[in-house]
């Protein structure tokens, strides 16, 4: 009886999982040290799985590049210079890898699957919501300057961003959706007349919610004015721009015009010179978010992994050691460097070579799980474009922000990157669908 009574009680944590992910969300994103045995409550809800004779969490290909993620997160405690200093991105992993296998497990069915999705448009919304009200504005681009210096910045003063929020990183996270978003909205507008005669007014006002939360996200990626995040939108919009014909041909007009606009942005963005740090520190000399400043960040951090190549130094922690061991010359000491400011260093800086090494798998792995996913499309006419149509919006999302963290970071266990793990987990949950349907076929 006793056993039983666990097997239920076990069996609804484990269906609730994704409710309790939500819920405790807050505690993971602002974690203190009085609240660190928040971090175990993943690892308990894997185990309520297992005791309730469920599989804790999805088999994918990916599984093996996070077992070595996860190992090395170890490392990292080890290598730190300061736990409370790392238990931020600590934190913002351990929910990182919650959040990935949940999203997995309940985008395995196609009514999970767009249930997540709608979810990761409303985290957008929020981020941009966010981003109106918390933000770091910078003037980087003097037209825009009008508009955001009527945006009200520092209203939520969150924790650990009481300066505001760094615009560079909000553009850089809404980069994982906007091209998804812009390619189905795009979809569903030119193939309105075929939906039509079954879902008549519904069909329309869907079409306009996505067009809406298209331009909505890019306005304020526009507005937040990220150079990195520009480039990783116009190579993300080429991308899409030359798969664009096997959708539709009429598409191909509207991608050029779009790119076209974005290359517009980006040259007059890049033209409009570097934002001095008197904007960010109150102090004069040449900022991080320069040509010069970007050089002399990514030398020292070579320095460093070449110090820990290993280990790497823990998680947060190059903001600090870079002005103690690795002093800058051209950047004031008292700028506040949070990162590498390119992922792939930040990500050997963190975890070391093997966290690299990871990382690159984690990117490599998933191209080709959107690879497979390509060339198994359906084979009815508007289905087969529809689902081409998602595989392109995902690999434009993907791209993007792979080039946007060419030149800029969004670091292991940050707060936004919780939206990353969210985009890996829609691909795979899509993945697993089709292998799923082969088996069975």
């Amino acid at each position: 009886m006793l056993t039983g009574r666990l097997l239920a009680v076990a069996g609804r944590i484990d269906d609730w999982q994704w409710l309790v992910l939500i819920v405790a969300a807050p505690l993971f994103l602002f974690i203190r040290p009085a609240l660190s045995p928040v971090l175990l409550l993943i690892p308990l809800l894997w185990g309520a799985a297992w005791i309730a004779r469920r599989r804790p969490v999805p088999v994918t290909p990916l599984n093996g590049t996070l077992l070595l993620l996860a190992f090395m997160l170890l490392v990292s405690l080890y290598a730190t210079y300061d736990l409370a200093a790392s238990l931020p991105k600590v934190s913002g992993m351990i929910l990182a890898f919650g959040v990935f296998f949940q999203v997995v497990r309940l985008s395995q069915s196609r009514r999970g699957w767009w249930g997540s999705l709608a979810f990761f448009f409303a985290c957008g919304l929020g981020i941009v919501a966010l981003s109106v009200l918390d933000t770091q504005w910078a003037s980087k681009v003097g037209g825009l300057a009008v508009l955001t210096s009527r945006l009200a910045p520092h209203v939520l003063s969150l924790p650990g961003a009481e300066q505001g929020l760094n615009p560079n990183e909000l553009a850089g996270t809404l980069l994982w959706i906007l091209p998804l978003s812009a390619s189905l909205a795009g979809f569903v507008l030119l193939h309105t007349h075929a939906f039509w005669g079954r879902l008549g007014w519904h069909m329309l006002g869907f079409s306009l919610l996505l067009a809406l939360n298209s331009v909505i996200l890019l306005l304020a990626i526009v507005l937040l004015q990220s150079r990195s995040a520009y480039a990783g939108l116009a190579v993300a919009g080429v991308m899409l721009a030359a798969f664009a014909w096997m959708v539709s041909r009429r598409a191909m007009v509207f991608a050029a015009v779009a790119i076209i606009a974005l290359l517009i942005v980006s040259i007059f963005a890049q033209g409009s010179g570097t934002l001095n740090v008197v904007d960010l520190a109150g102090s004069s000399g040449v900022a991080a978010d320069s040509t010069q400043g970007r050089l002399e960040i990514w030398s020292r951090a070579l320095y460093a992994i070449q110090d820990f190549p290993f280990t790497g130094m823990g998680l947060n922690t190059f903001r600090t050691v870079v002005h103690l061991l690795y002093p800058l010359f051209i950047i004031p000491p008292g700028l506040d460097i949070a990162h590498a400011h390119n992922e792939f260093l930040q990500a050997a800086l963190d975890l070391g070579l093997p966290g690299l090494v990871a990382f690159l798998a984690l990117y490599l792995t998933t191209f080709w799980m959107l690879h497979e996913l390509w060339e198994s499309p359906p084979s009815m006419g508007l289905e087969r474009a529809l689902w081409r149509t998602i595989i392109l919006g995902l690999t434009g999302g993907l791209l993007a922000h792979a080039v946007f963290g060419l030149t800029d970071a969004i670091a292991f266990g940050a707060r936004p990157g919780v939206l990353f793990w969210m985009l890996l987990a829609l691909i795979t949950g899509l993945f697993l669908q089709v292998q799923r349907d082969q088996v069975r076929a």
